[in-house]
């Protein structure tokens, strides 16, 4: 009976000693998951600070009034003023800031610079999560390229309303409505023997067209792909930059008669002249007119503006030169070729543009296409077959009877405002340190 006495009470200190020891490593499991779920929170909310100290950045530079000639990176300093970033004595702009809100001791620092080869701004933003007694418990560092706001160039076929274009054409580039299109594509003859067209045409409403691919993914490349209920876009105002021009660079902004002729005079120092004129404002000119001073007829010179208060009636043949008219532009000759390499007129119209000669007069084998912008606050009508290169831009519809070769050249003429933009962001792998926030970089 001793014996077995003996017996039970080992083996209820056995039962003892296990059982101490689960609870003891129970507690300890305990703790590590009480300290993994505590870490896990100070890391996110570390990422929150971050994600705070971005926004502040990108609503800083969106908050940027951006007019032409002053790009938001030409002056950060000026861009920057008004906002809460200031000078870093590491060079660059920074602001710190306590982020309220929940238990916890929150903080995040933020520095913005320029990136030189494109005008985009880099953002670095640091998160940290505090003790009761200051110490850095947790922090996460994250790294944003934004794009700024600004201008961009038109180089495509854009219209406020309906494009319709009779006859076969081909298309390099983008054709976009904010209303319908009615199009159809060259498919004509051998294979082997058609011309290549390739882009996008789409339409705010619905585009009507033959010969091209209704493509709900992918690029189109060796192919016009065309899609119906696309986005709106911004399609700038011709009048608009036409009352610019005149506040800048003409002394009589307000034409006034005088007796029986118009008074319409150029800043001298201005590259503008200012064309003849009836009592109305109207201009007709014979080509000969629109020759650049001290330049021969074909020389490039398409910074030199001629200027009419009215409607503008060309005849015969222009090349290299800016036109500019208040009114219509009516258009019975040709804009030569002079440089394949981009545009080589400039056409801007506060009413409508209308192009009576045709650019293919003898048919493809000899066309004499035209490199040219046009943007019109009205519409934009080609009566005739025609091959432009550059971009053309209405406020109204876009009319082309008889086909069209139409290819999108960079211009550099028509601007349109772009909104800024996150363009992307990454957490960086080291959270670094507060006075130290660029490290890593590449």
């Amino acid at each position: 009976m001793k014996r077995q006495n003996g017996l039970a009470l080992v083996m209820s200190l056995a039962v003892l000693v296990v059982a101490a020891l689960l609870g003891i490593s129970s507690y300890q499991s305990s703790q590590m998951e009480e300290r993994m779920a505590g870490n896990h929170r100070f890391s996110v909310s570390a990422l929150q600070a971050a994600e705070a100290g971005v926004n502040n950045m990108l609503s800083s530079v969106l908050a940027y009034s951006y007019s032409p000639g002053s790009p938001f990176c030409d002056d950060i300093s000026a861009s920057l003023s008004g906002t809460d970033f200031s000078t870093s004595e590491g060079g660059g702009y920074s602001y710190s800031q306590a982020v309220t809100g929940g238990d916890l001791n929150l903080r995040y620092k933020a520095l913005m610079t320029c990136d030189s080869s494109n005008g985009h701004v880099l953002g670095f933003s640091r998160g940290v999560v505090f003790d009761s007694d200051g110490v850095e418990v947790s922090a996460r560092r994250l790294r944003v390229e934004i794009v700024p706001p600004g201008f961009d160039y038109i180089h495509s076929m854009l219209s406020n309303q309906n494009i319709n274009i009779t006859g076969n054409s081909q298309i390099i580039g983008n054709i976009h409505s904010n209303a319908d299109v009615d199009i159809s594509i060259k498919a004509t003859g051998k294979k082997e023997d058609r011309l290549v067209s390739e882009g996008s045409v789409t339409a705010n409403g619905t585009v009507t067209a033959s010969g091209v691919s209704y493509a709900d993914s992918g690029e189109c490349e060796n192919v016009v792909c065309a899609a119906s209920k696309a986005p709106k876009q911004e399609v700038p105002s011709a009048l608009d930059a036409i009352n610019t021009f005149k506040s800048d660079y003409l002394l009589a902004s307000d034409y006034e008669a005088s007796g029986s002729l118009w008074q319409v005079v150029a800043d001298s120092e201005s590259d503008v002249t200012i064309l003849p004129h009836d009592n109305n404002g109207d201009c007709t000119t014979s080509g000969a007119e629109l020759v650049p001073p001290d330049n021969e007829f074909g020389s490039p010179d398409s910074d030199h503006v001629f200027f009419c208060p009215g409607v503008l009636t060309a005849n015969n043949d222009f090349s290299g030169v800016t036109v500019m008219a208040v009114s219509d532009i009516i258009h019975n000759g040709q804009l030569s070729i002079l440089d394949e390499s981009g545009d080589d007129a400039f056409l801007i119209s506060g009413g409508n543009i209308v192009l009576n000669g045709s650019t293919d007069p003898k048919g493809p084998e000899d066309y004499r296409p035209t490199y040219a912008s046009f943007w019109s606050e009205g519409s934009f009508t080609q009566n005739g077959g025609s091959h432009i290169y550059g971009a053309v831009v209405a406020g109204l519809e876009i009319d082309i009877k008889g086909g069209i070769i139409f290819e999108a050249r960079e211009t550099g003429r028509i601007p349109v405002a772009v909104s800024g933009r996150l363009e992307g962001w990454m957490e960086l792998e080291s959270p670094s340190d507060e006075d130290n926030l660029t490290a890593g970089e590449a």
